[in-house]
């Protein structure tokens, strides 16, 4: 072989680029070997058969696998170079073999989802800053029939499919249910005959102020009482509060799975393999942002947009989970997708499921994350790879 060299500077793990060169017998054909060695070290790490046709020319695709990233003082190393020999000659300049160890962060909204995604050192970091605005949280209530056609107070905007919602909140004295709701000129008794066995006519409403006004996150009418200030004793809490949600929050969505290429061709199970960790951080704003929370000093049922901070650790790593991208899965939520089946799910219900009411993180749960970094990729390095789930190595 008179000369020798790649037709790419480089490539990424199992994509196949062109090594190219003059035969120096032509009419000549004859089995040799591309043999692959590292740039830096000049150690042989791969072999594969080379068949040097009769032509003038040489061209043989090459794919190289089983490489991966390895530990530099700054962290892991981002490419490596790699040098072709067949017959003793050797390409004269090398190829770059790209890993994928730091892509800056992306904004990652698509439907549900709100979270930021970026690469580290070889890891998925997910999550990012959840900026909120202190408030309280209500209800607002479905009657139906249970009060009177006339009656007042209706909130003016549709929610699932209605316009009789009405808002409504707690008060331990009034009648069987606990719960007072506004007729449009004061506070009554929820009927002791109304029911909401599956929680569908009872949603959790944000209360807040913003600029010298009174919020609600759901009507057009306005809230009926005055907005207080957070307690003293909680305002000396929050920060506690949230650190101890911060943590509960990346220790449960952290470590569960990894994500790895799915047209890595490599025998090495480590290789096109990345960890997932979850980073969040909770900062307060004076005005909320379309992904922003309300963060009420009472506890009442939560929603994504809407946390209590006296609410429980599941509760926080479930409304997470919804920041992620994942619907509710349990009996009567408005948001269940019933598409959803497998991995513990049936028709989108899995009451073992964190999304659900209960512990679980499944691998279905990352699936937008999956679906981010695949955007990540191909908005940083024009690359159509495809990530799928799959379980954590050791």
């Amino acid at each position: 072989m008179d000369s020798l060299a790649w037709d790419e500077d480089q490539t990424w793990c199992s994509e196949p680029v062109d090594l190219t060169g003059m035969h120096e017998r032509p009419g000549d054909s004859y089995l040799d070997t591309v043999r692959l060695i590292y740039g830096d070290s000049g150690e042989l790490f791969a072999m594969q058969a080379a068949d040097v046709g009769q032509s003038e020319g040489y061209r043989q695709a090459v794919a190289v696998t089983d490489v991966l990233p390895r530990s530099t003082a700054t962290g892991l190393e981002s490419e490596r170079k790699i040098h072709a020999s067949v017959g003793g000659t050797r390409t004269s300049d090398a190829l770059s073999l790209r890993f994928l160890t730091a892509l800056e962060p992306l904004r990652y909204d698509r439907g549900r989802s709100r979270f930021n995604i970026r690469i580290e050192d070889g890891e998925i970091v997910v999550g990012g800053t959840i900026e909120y605005v202190r408030g309280w949280l209500h209800y607002v209530i479905l009657l139906g029939d249970h009060v009177p056609l006339l009656t007042g107070g209706r909130i003016r905007q549709r929610l699932n499919g209605s316009l009789n919602y009405r808002y409504c909140k707690k008060d331990e004295q009034a009648g069987a249910h606990g719960l007072v709701f506004w007729d449009g000129d004061a506070w009554v008794p929820v009927p002791d005959m109304w029911s909401s066995p599956l929680g569908t006519k009872l949603h959790g409403c944000a209360v807040w102020r913003e600029g010298g006004q009174v919020h609600t996150q759901y009507g057009q009418r306005d809230w009926p009482d005055a907005v207080p200030e957070w307690s003293p004793a909680m305002l000396a809490d929050k920060d506690r509060r949230l650190a101890t949600f911060k943590r509960v929050i990346e220790d449960n969505w952290t470590g569960k799975v990894q994500l790895k290429r799915g047209d890595c061709l490599s025998n090495d199970p480590r290789c096109c393999r990345h960890p997932i960790r979850c980073e969040v951080n909770f900062v307060e704003v004076d005005a909320l942002a379309p992904d922003g929370i309300v963060l009420a000093e009472n506890d009442t049922r939560a929603n994504a947009s809407a946390w209590s901070i006296s609410g429980t650790r599941l509760t926080a790593i479930h409304e997470f989970g919804h920041h992620l991208g994942n619907p509710d899965e349990y009996p009567g939520a408005g948001s269940v997708d019933v598409l959803v089946m497998g991995d513990g799910a049936v028709f989108g219900i899995d009451e073992e499921s964190i999304m659900g009411g209960g512990r679980e993180i499944r691998r279905r749960h990352y699936k937008f994350i999956a679906e981010a970094l695949d955007e990540l990729v191909r908005e940083r390095l024009d690359k159509d790879f495809t990530y799928t789930i799959v379980d954590a190595l050791p």
